[in-house]
């Protein structure tokens, strides 16, 4: 949380002072409401991201009708918040291989603090995942 913190304050400064952050990346695509593919990420292209602190429902392997519902809403949130951009702090990789990263708006805005507190996933620190159902 304190490191998240800092992070907005250093993301919001850079804003102020009109500047681009260095690890701002161009979001291809939007698989679902934590998952998203970006257009470079140092020297690869079209990189799969997990985004970290929270987690939100499947689409393509949902379980029930509700879960599938929820999962659609929940990837236009994240499309809506983020545009076409986000700012990335690379963590690693998960068991799937993709890059697991905390998200920030443009603004500093925390990805995973922001969908949380809409109701848009539950806080999540790669453990076991709960049903949607």
């Amino acid at each position: 949380m304190l490191r998240n913190l800092i992070l907005l304050f250093a993301f919001a400064s850079l804003v102020a002072c009109g500047e681009a952050h260095p690890n701002e990346v161009e979001v291809e695509y939007v698989y679902d409401g934590d998952t998203i593919t970006v257009v470079r990420l140092g020297d690869q292209e079209h990189v799969r991201i997990r985004l970290m602190g929270y987690d939100t429902a499947e689409i393509k392997s949902s379980k029930c009708a509700r879960e599938k519902a929820l999962a659609l809403e929940q990837k236009d949130a994240l499309a809506s918040l983020i545009g076409d951009s986000i700012i990335l702090q690379v963590e690693g990789k998960d068991r799937y291989g993709r890059t697991l990263a905390w998200g920030f708006t443009a603004v500093g805005q925390s990805v995973s603090e922001y969908m949380i507190s809409e109701h848009n996933a539950r806080p999540y620190d790669g453990g076991k995942r709960r049903s949607w159902c």
